[in-house]
């Protein structure tokens, strides 16, 4: 971070300010910041903007920042930010901190050349530069108002994290047992789900899917996002987004296999929403799953056409009772969701992949009943060896209940 100056002696002038500025960015020019809401990839950009950003954060605040956007973002015209520009000036000589005319000065020195230009593309370009300059100053602001910088974040998220890596993250569905990742995203959301909310994620989720194929331009809505936010907890949440994003800039997956991991996030965050706020109760609701099943396991039902073939009969008896008391509050069009999946399904990690598709729809359920349907395939999944005996007893599984589920759902109705 520049020093700060403690005597006027020692400050620097706006000249120096001005040149550092564009030295700073070689070797880009300063109009390349207005241009990144037309580039397919601005995250080396993006990248520049926020290290210059986080570098000055502390020498103004976000409501001075704020009151300097004012002056500029509701001018329609490009020419008419010349007449802002005073103003700027002005605003500019009163701060103490040469932090604070760093980022005001590089407002300036753009406003100016969008006036220059006086074309429209520019001026959007200038609207946008003006978004990302609030989203990273916000989230930075956030990080100095909790005593920590990035690599401190880092080492925070990897320790909710457990032995589950970004890499390991964004490698979800390569054909290993996602289970230990599995249980190392959910863990991290037992430490972090209440930083944000399902909305506030779907909306992150949703941005993303506007934004296809230019994904790198949702990291300032992000930023801004967890600046709204202002704790820990949201903070290392959009960090993990960033992290995951950047594997994707960096050509480490596909933008399909992004999106299948934010799914994935959205599903286990609402799971543990609901924990959170006591919809769902899963170690209450196992207890009593297993109490109904018994005394078989959820071993013994994996391989009741195989190994336990002779049990078979009763193992049906239990799985129809259990049915028929936990059929209410799920729907059928639910239930078929979650069992077309499991049915397209080739092998046992891809079942296992399912999980967070399952907590998701366990989160929606209102009623403990039709939470121990689907919670019962959850901890079936946790059982599961990488057998064919273990892939095949787990569809049939899945295929007696959706029988015994619309039997009783008939009858109900008739």
């Amino acid at each position: 971070m520049y020093n700060r100056q403690k005597s006027k002696r020692e400050r620097k002038t706006i000249f120096d300010i001005r040149n550092e500025i564009n030295n700073y960015f070689q070797p880009y020019d300063l109009e390349v910041l207005l241009t990144m809401k037309s580039m397919e990839n601005p995250s080396p950009i993006f990248d520049e903007l926020e290290k210059f950003i986080s570098k000055n954060v502390r020498g103004i605040t976000s409501s001075q920042l704020r009151k300097l956007v004012d002056l500029v973002q509701n001018v329609n015209n490009p020419e008419d930010l010349t007449i802002q520009r005073p103003q700027i000036a002005q605003m500019i000589s009163k701060q103490p901190w040469d932090e604070a005319k760093f980022i005001m000065l590089l407002v300036d020195e753009l406003t100016e050349l969008t006036a220059q230009r006086g074309d429209d593309e520019t001026k959007k370009g200038y609207d946008y530069f003006i978004q990302c300059l609030l989203g990273f100053h916000k989230y930075h602001e956030v990080l100095s108002s909790a005593r920590t910088d990035e690599e401190k974040l880092k080492q925070l998220v990897n320790s909710d994290l457990g032995a589950t890596t970004i890499v390991g993250i964004s490698t979800l569905g390569n054909g290993n047992d996602p289970n230990p990742t599995l249980s190392g995203l959910e863990n991290f959301m037992r430490q972090n789900a209440r930083g944000i909310t399902s909305t506030q994620l779907r909306n992150i989720y949703d941005k993303f899917l506007i934004e296809q194929p230019k994904i790198g331009h949702v990291k300032p809505f992000l930023a801004y996002t967890v600046a709204r936010q202002r704790n820990l907890e949201s903070v290392k949440f959009i960090y993990l987004i960033m992290q995951l994003l950047e594997k994707l800039e960096d050509g480490k997956y596909e933008v399909s296999d992004f999106m299948n991991t934010m799914q994935t996030l959205l599903s286990i965050h609402k799971y543990q929403e609901a924990i959170n706020t006591k919809k769902l109760n899963p170690a209450e609701r196992q207890k009593e799953i297993k109490d109904k099943l018994a005394p078989f396991k959820s071993q013994n039902l994996l391989e009741m056409k195989t190994t336990f073939v002779s049990n078979y009969g009763a193992i049906q008896e239990k799985l129809k009772s259990f049915t028929k008391m936990n059929k209410e509050g799920v729907k059928g069009s639910q239930f078929r969701r979650i069992y077309d999946e499991a049915m397209r399904a080739t092998n046992v990690n891809e079942i296992k992949l399912l999980r967070p598709l399952f907590q998701y729809t366990a989160a929606r359920q209102t009623h403990s009943k039709s939470q121990n349907l689907i919670l019962f395939f959850i901890m079936l999944m946790g059982s599961m060896k990488d057998t064919p005996e273990h892939f095949q007893g787990f569809q049939a599984l899945m295929t007696d209940l959706m029988a015994y589920h619309r039997y009783f759902e008939e009858v109900r109705n008739n």
